[in-house]
């Protein structure tokens, strides 16, 4: 419970995810594809090879796809992080879990390349605007959280110490650190994945799948290491509790920055909204027809 009250709060206030709910597309979009998701891969991982949750996972990740392509492939990813630190040989690996992934990741690909109104095909300037924006990641959480930036990376980074400790405790530091580069190649991958649906560049939030990923790997960090905490409360008590007062500290200040860029969002939306009611609803051609309506 602590675990899944903490990744839920780390993904309410991360930054990325209050510019992503502020367009009503965003919402229209994320809000079924997040859960879908989760839900689908907790299935995935609680299948335990019996066909009804992974038939049921599989058609989740499915919708999830359909609704958002942020996921891509990335089931794949929480399973195998999943495995390593439950010590997984590559011989005991769900290899059922990871085929039936696959298929549904390609029939999606192909569908959104062949069907609907958008012809999507792989663009590789999706890809590069990705990698320059992984090289400035530090600089653009930096901006996004000014307001507190200094109190939010001591306490994260504090709280993140303590709840490594707590789960290296339980899992070992091997498996720790298998799961973690497992977690960072997922992200790294998700720009290349999702370039295979991509949009042209004149789309907006080019940035705002790949933030979703990271917002999702961040609370789900988060939940495991709230979760070790829990358990090992008993056993490594000023440890654990370091982590969550250090952890609600941390999310109180990403807290007020979120309502700050929510403030941010709002005066742009606003100064957009006034500045396209001054242009005209409609003009006349050289043939007296009607323009598109150009009001929002």
């Amino acid at each position: 419970m602590a675990g899944a009250c903490i990744a839920t709060a780390a993904f309410i206030v991360f930054p990325s995810t209050v510019g992503t709910f502020a367009w009503g597309s965003g919402v229209i979009a994320v809000v079924p594809a997040t859960p879908l998701f989760c839900v689908g891969v907790s299935l995935l991982l609680r299948s335990d090879g019996k066909d009804w949750p992974l038939g049921l996972g599989l058609g989740l990740a499915l919708l999830s796809h359909l609704s958002y392509e942020a996921f891509y492939f990335q089931e794949i990813t929480v399973v195998l992080a999943a495995a390593a630190l439950g010590g997984a040989t590559i011989r005991h690996l769900p290899w059922r879990i990871f085929i039936g992934a696959l298929l549904v990741n390609v029939s999606c690909i192909s569908f959104n390349r062949f069907a609907g109104g958008v012809q999507k095909s792989f663009d590789w300037n999706f890809v590069q605007t990705f990698m320059v924006g992984y090289s400035h990641a530090f600089d653009i959480f930096g901006h996004a959280t000014r307001e507190h930036s200094l109190l939010i990376a001591r306490a994260a980074l504090l709280a993140a110490m303590a709840g490594l400790v707590c789960l290296v405790r339980f899992v070992g530091f091997a498996r720790v650190l298998v799961a973690a580069v497992v977690f960072a190649c997922g992200i790294l991958a998700s720009g290349l994945l999702y370039a295979f649906a991509s949009y042209g560049l004149a789309a907006e939030g080019t940035m705002a799948r790949v933030s979703i990923v990271i917002a999702t790997y961040f609370s789900i960090a988060a939940g495991l290491m709230a979760a070790a905490a829990g358990r090992g409360i008993d056993v490594h008590r000023w440890i654990a509790t370091g982590f969550f007062l250090c952890g609600i500290t941390a999310f109180f200040a990403l807290g007020l920055t979120a309502r700050s860029r929510v403030g941010d969002w709002a005066d742009t939306w606003t100064y957009e909204t006034e500045r396209l009611s001054r242009l005209p609803v409609a003009s006349a051609s050289a043939d007296h027809q009607p323009m598109p309506n150009l009001s929002i």
